[in-house]
C-alpha cells in the first residue's frame, strides 16, 4: 500500500511539474542593444516594445493594462515584449515584480548603461523617460508613444495596425 501511494506521489508531482501552470514563459534575460534591435528587426506581425523599470510608479502601473493587452491580442498575432531598464544585477527584482503581478511573459534587461549610445538608436525623439512605447509592423517603426498609455489608446493603435 505504501509502494503504491509513493508512485502516486510522483505520479501527482511530474503532471504538476509539467503543466502549464508551472511552466509559464517567465523570465527575465540581460541582453545587450544589438540582440534588441534584431528581435525587433526580425519580428513578423505586430511588434509592441515597452521600456520601463522596476523603479518607474508609472511603469509599474501600467504593467496589468500591457498584459492585458498581450492576453487580448496574442492570438491577433500581436507580440508584447517587455524590456526593463534596471541594472543588470536588478533582474532578480524585475522577476519578482513580474511575478508578483502575475505577468507571464518573457522579458528583457538592456544591459546598457550608457544610455547617449543606444537610445537614439531606438527612437531619436525619445528623451530617455519612461514609460515608453513603441510599436513595430514586420519590423518597422509604426508609433512612438511617450509616457503612459492606456489600454484603450494602445488597444486603437492596434486596431489601426490590424485594419488600416
Amino acid at each position: 500500500m505504501m509502494m503504491l501511494s509513493c508512485r502516486i506521489y510522483r505520479f501527482l508531482l511530474v503532471c504538476l511539474l509539467c503543466s502549464p501552470l508551472v511552466s509559464w514563459a517567465q523570465s527575465v534575460e540581460v541582453i545587450k542593444i544589438d540582440r534588441l534591435e534584431k528581435e525587433i528587426q526580425e519580428h513578423k506581425g505586430i511588434l509592441i516594445v515597452n521600456f520601463w523599470a522596476t523603479w518607474c510608479a508609472p511603469c509599474v502601473k501600467e504593467l496589468p493594462d500591457l498584459y492585458r493587452i498581450h492576453q487580448d491580442f496574442e492570438a491577433k498575432g500581436v507580440k508584447l515584449l517587455l524590456v526593463s531598464l534596471d541594472f543588470a544585477d536588478e533582474q532578480p527584482k524585475a522577476l519578482a515584480l513580474l511575478k508578483k503581478k502575475g505577468i507571464a511573459l518573457a522579458t528583457f534587461l538592456l544591459d546598457e548603461t550608457d544610455y547617449n549610445t543606444w537610445i537614439d538608436r531606438i527612437e531619436p525623439r525619445w528623451q530617455g523617460a519612461i514609460p515608453m512605447t513603441m510599436i513595430y509592423k514586420d519590423g518597422k517603426k509604426t508609433a512612438f508613444i511617450p509616457g503612459p498609455v492606456s489600454y484603450e489608446a494602445l488597444a486603437s493603435h492596434i486596431q489601426n495596425q490590424l485594419n488600416p
